[in-house]
């Protein structure tokens, strides 16, 4: 079986920019990752949401994704943002076992994550537009 190296893409859902990753992670993803979220916060989105349902972690042995979460997670708090983390359920379970106090918000679905920054239950999802970010 071929394995597919995760791949950051974006989209908005409303006006929050939501940065999805897909297939297995690699430390190019995490660059990528903490690269994208940077100049989206440097853009002034300070309120992002990090999409990990379709992604394919070993959660088992690798933790390496979690602290590149971690670590993107607290360099958008010092800009006063947020960052929210939308994963499966076997992945937020994982995350909140073994969290210390690296603050990044879970949820199991976008719309909760969205919820959770506009502060309002959100019942269904909005129109997704993708976009793409020039230098």
């Amino acid at each position: 079986m071929i394995c597919s190296q995760a791949q950051p893409e974006m989209h908005l859902n409303g006006d929050i920019p939501v940065v999805e990753v897909e297939g297995e992670w690699s430390e190019s993803t995490g660059r990528t990752l903490s690269d994208l979220i940077q100049r989206l916060a440097i853009a002034g989105h300070l309120e992002i949401i990090v999409n990990l349902t379709q992604m394919i972690p070993d959660l088992q042995r690798e933790c390496r994704w979690m602290e590149t979460l971690e670590r993107i997670g607290t360099a958008v708090r010092r800009q006063c943002g947020r960052l929210d983390v939308v994963g499966t359920l076997e992945q937020t379970q994982h995350y909140v076992h073994r969290q210390t106090h690296a603050g990044l918000l879970w949820a199991t679905s976008e719309e909760e994550a969205v919820g959770h920054i506009k502060g309002l239950p959100v019942y269904h999802s909005g129109p997704k537009l993708k976009m793409r970010l020039s230098c």
